[in-house]
């Protein structure tokens, strides 16, 4: 049983330890994905005055609409300016799709801490709770332990009363 309490003592301490560390690392995901968020914009802000120096009149880049925009305005760029043209578009188009695959890589990792967080809160917990019930788990062995002992004593009471009594009825 203590072999039991301390490898659980352990085990929480180690459980607790993990759950701090990914809290802390959480702490962190707003900010990362915010800032992610920004140089994205800035980005689309800087296709707009790229694309507007270039004498083009486009809606406002989006992260919701860049990719339609772009591919619609390279195939006009092409018809209109040539490929070298239309490829300099294209080239932007897929920097950005770069940038937001970089951002919705960072968003499914903070959320991917975000619920290691919450589970290794969850698995300290439970030892918390384990390391309880192997208290009394403990306790109660313990009682076992004492009750058994007075079993065995009245046992003995029981057999030697039960021998003077034969010998009583004997006599």
């Amino acid at each position: 049983a203590v072999g039991l309490c301390n490898g659980i003592a352990q085990l929480s301490a180690g459980s607790n330890q993990l759950s701090e560390g990914l809290a802390e690392l959480d702490k962190n995901s707003e900010a990362l994905n915010q800032g992610a968020a920004q140089i994205f914009a800035s980005l689309l802000e800087q296709a707009d005055s790229q694309l507007a120096v270039q004498g083009l009149e486009l809606p406002k880049l989006t992260i919701e609409n860049y990719a339609t925009v772009l591919d619609s305005t390279a195939a006009q760029v092409e018809q209109a300016m040539g490929k070298d043209a239309a490829a300099r578009i294209t080239a932007v188009k897929v920097q950005l799709d770069e940038v937001k695959g970089f951002c919705n890589g960072l968003n499914a990792y903070t959320s991917g801490v975000s619920s290691a967080s919450a589970g290794a809160q969850n698995v300290y917990n439970g030892t918390v709770q384990l390391s309880q019930g192997a208290d009394k788990l403990k306790d109660g062995a313990s009682a076992l332990k004492s009750g058994t002992a007075s079993l065995s004593d009245g046992i003995i009471s029981l057999a030697n009363g039960s021998t003077q009594m034969s010998e009583g009825i004997s006599a």
